[in-house]
C-alpha cells in the first residue's frame, strides 16, 4: 500500500497559446522547427524528476547531460539536430546554465505538473461526488446558484463600499478645509447641483484666491444657507464718528459765569474784530446771492 501511494505521475501543461508564444513560433518557423518543439517537451518530461535540471545524481555526484545521452534518450533526433536545438533554446531563454555547466528547463513549474497516487484518488472521489451532486432536482440547482448569485453580489457591494471609503479625494491640503468642503459637496447633491470635475475644480478657483479661514468661511456659509456655489465675504459696514459742531474762538473772559454789563474799551475792540470776521464773508455770499437771482429772475428777484 505504501509503495502505490508513493507512486507519483507527471504531464507536461501546455497554455493554449502555447504555439502562439514568439519563442514556440519562432521554432515552427525553421526548417526542423516541429523537431526542436518535440525535443522540447520531451525535454521538459525527462527532467520532471530532478525539478528540470539536465543532469543526473550518482552517489554524491551531479553529472550533466552530454549530447549523446540526450540523442540516447531522445531516440528520434539527430545529433546534429540536438545541438543546433538546445542552441537555440539557450537564445530562446527557454532553457539556462546553471553552476557546474548544467543546463535547467526555463520556468520548469509552469510546463510540468506531477500528483502523487494518493492525490489522484482524491480526486476522483471529488470528481464522483460533483457528478452526484448534479443529480438533484432542477429546483435544488436554482436555488443554489441564486444564493450564490446573491452572495457575490453582495460581496461586490461590500467591496465597492470599501473602495469608496479606501477612495478620499483630496481637494485642500488642510484636512479641516478638506472636511467642510466634502460636507459642502454632500450638501450640492441634496440641491441636485452638478459635481462634475469641472464643477469641482471651478469652486475650488474661486476659493483659492483667499486665504485658508477665509474659505472655511465661505464654505461654511453655503452650507448653512443651502447654496449651492461659494460667495465672497461680505465686508462690514463702515461706521462715522459725529464730529463735534464747530465752536468759534472767543475771549476767555466771554465764558466767565459772571459776566459784565459794561466791558473796556479793550474788550470792545477785541469783539469788533470778531464780528467783523463773520460779517465780511456773509455780504460777500449775500452780494453773490443777489447777482445770481437778477439773472436769472431780473428785476423781480432783486426786489425780493
Amino acid at each position: 500500500m505504501a509503495e502505490t501511494t508513493a507512486k507519483k505521475y507527471y504531464w507536461i501543461k501546455l497554455k493554449t497559446n502555447f504555439f502562439n508564444t514568439d519563442e514556440i513560433d519562432f521554432l515552427m518557423s525553421q526548417e526542423n522547427g516541429c523537431e526542436y518543439v518535440v525535443l522540447y517537451q520531451m525535454l521538459c518530461l525527462n527532467t520532471a524528476n530532478t525539478n528540470g535540471l539536465m543532469a543526473n545524481k550518482v552517489g554524491e555526484m551531479i553529472v550533466p547531460y552530454k549530447i549523446e545521452k540526450i540523442v540516447r534518450d531522445a531516440k528520434y533526433f539527430k545529433t546534429d539536430t540536438v545541438i543546433v536545438a538546445l542552441g537555440l533554446f539557450k537564445q530562446l531563454g527557454l532553457i539556462y546554465e546553471e553552476d557546474h555547466n548544467i543546463l535547467k528547463i526555463a520556468n520548469f513549474e509552469e510546463m510540468v505538473g506531477s500528483e502523487s497516487k494518493w492525490a489522484e484518488k482524491k480526486r476522483l472521489y471529488r470528481e464522483k461526488q460533483k457528478q452526484l451532486a448534479l443529480g438533484q432536482s432542477e429546483d435544488n440547482v436554482r436555488q443554489e446558484i441564486e444564493y450564490r448569485d446573491k452572495s457575490i453580489e453582495n460581496r461586490d457591494i461590500e467591496i465597492d463600499k470599501e473602495k469608496e471609503k479606501e477612495i478620499k479625494k483630496v481637494y485642500f491640503d488642510n484636512e479641516n478645509l478638506n472636511s467642510i468642503f466634502e460636507e459642502f459637496i454632500e450638501v450640492r447633491k441634496k440641491l441636485k447641483a452638478v459635481n462634475s470635475d469641472r464643477a469641482i475644480k471651478t469652486l475650488i478657483n474661486k476659493l483659492n484666491k483667499y486665504d485658508d479661514d477665509t474659505k472655511y468661511q465661505m464654505i461654511e456659509n453655503s452650507i448653512v444657507n443651502s447654496w449651492k456655489d461659494v460667495y465672497e465675504l461680505k465686508q462690514p459696514k463702515q461706521t462715522f464718528t459725529k464730529q463735534p459742531i464747530r465752536q468759534e474762538i472767543v475771549p476767555d473772559w466771554f465764558n466767565k459765569e459772571n459776566k459784565r454789563e459794561e466791558v473796556s474799551e479793550e474788550e470792545r475792540t477785541e469783539l469788533e474784530g470778531l464780528l467783523s470776521e463773520f460779517k465780511e464773508p456773509f455780504e460777500e455770499r449775500k452780494t453773490a446771492l443777489q447777482e445770481k437771482l437778477k439773472a436769472k429772475y431780473g428785476k423781480k428777484g432783486n426786489d425780493e
